[in-house]
């Protein structure tokens, strides 16, 4: 963000640099409401899904770790 840059001392960085966390705010409330609505075994099969990715982030996540230790550019998160 612009202002972020030309203004490093504002009193408003901050507040700022979290606007475009709002949305997501937002997607996260849609998404636990709709969950919501769901029934028992809809919900246990969201719940598996999200479980599994879960995982496979962690562990891709400690893979790409190790490569790094083998000269794989590091990524910044």
């Amino acid at each position: 963000m612009r202002f972020l840059k030309e203004n490093p001392d504002s009193r408003y960085v901050v507040p700022i640099a979290f606007l475009p966390f709002l949305p997501v705010l937002v997607i996260a409330w849609v998404a636990i409401r709709s969950v919501s609505t769901l029934d028992e075994m809809q919900r246990r099969i969201q719940f598996e899904a999200v479980v599994i990715a879960f995982v496979i982030t962690c562990l891709t996540t400690i893979a790409y770790g190790f490569l790094q230790n083998a000269g794989f550019p590091e990524i910044n998160l």
